[in-house]
């Protein structure tokens, strides 16, 4: 691909384009967004985990949340938050649904483990969450003292911006 962005170019599959607008969009997850397309099935979650495992989809999704984030003047961290919890919240879909597949294999404890990593990934993320609004909320503070009268345009030039 020479001189464009990877994912800037519509998918040729139609479907699958589809998919990637909804998933941009951040509202469903990965399994609705697979049924609103292709209809449901009781294979849906299955295949919606393969579909939003290929590259080409992956590409895709995070080119069109890019430029969501972009025409709404979505700030950088607030962008990085809504990726970590997009991150949580698919990793906690894939854990569970391999977590399931153990225990209807007889594998009580592959499915042990990996409801282990599950409480461990949701634990790393809320902390990583955590920090995030931190750092949204001294940069509330320091926007408020840069627009109050009392405080030098000098330092906020300095400090804020």
């Amino acid at each position: 691909m020479t001189g464009t962005e990877l994912g800037s170019t519509p998918l040729k599959n139609t479907k699958h384009e589809q998919i990637c607008r909804i998933a941009a969009s951040g509202d469903l997850s990965r399994t609705a967004i697979y049924q609103k397309v292709f209809g449901s099935g009781r294979n849906s979650a299955q295949l919606a985990y393969k579909v939003f495992h290929r590259p080409d989809v992956i590409a895709r999704v995070a080119y069109l949340r890019r430029e969501r984030a972009a025409s709404l003047q979505i700030d950088e961290t607030a962008h990085t938050r809504d990726s970590l919890v997009d991150t949580l919240n698919n990793t906690i879909t894939d854990l569970r649904f391999l977590a399931e597949l153990c225990e209807r294999n007889g594998l009580d404890s592959d499915s042990a483990n990996l409801k282990t990593a599950l409480v461990s990934s949701i634990s790393k993320m809320k902390s990583r969450l955590d920090a995030l609004q931190s750092i949204d909320e001294a940069d509330t503070r320091v926007s408020a003292l840069c627009d109050a009268p009392v405080v030098p345009s000098l330092w906020c030039q300095c400090h804020h911006g």
